[in-house]
């Protein structure tokens, strides 16, 4: 069973650049490569300057040891600066594709 994040945002029009650069500019977590099989960052096109940011990991450990990470501090901290933290959600999944 994998894990995984959720994180719904909200950001005022004139934040919403710096937000997306946030996400482009900071280097990755070290056990990204090996440990996270996905992350997307989503902007609702129904309500712009809306965002979700979804990660799978392989298994919890990995993905609380990114919780912990510098990257994961300064991503949370500039939704915290910039916008607003409308949903924080942690998920286990089992991939059901046959």
């Amino acid at each position: 069973m994998q894990v995984g994040l959720q994180v719904l945002s909200k950001f005022p029009p004139e934040n919403r650049r710096e937000f997306i650069r946030s996400f482009k500019i900071l280097p990755q977590f070290d056990g990204c490569r090996k440990n996270c099989s996905f992350c997307r960052l989503f902007e609702d096109v129904g309500e712009l300057n809306s965002f979700l940011w979804v990660e799978y990991w392989r298994n919890e450990n990995a993905m609380e040891e990114y919780l912990q990470s510098n990257r994961f501090k300064t991503l949370m901290g500039a939704i915290e600066t910039l916008g607003e933290l409308i949903h924080f959600n942690k998920v286990q999944f089992q991939n059901i594709q046959q």
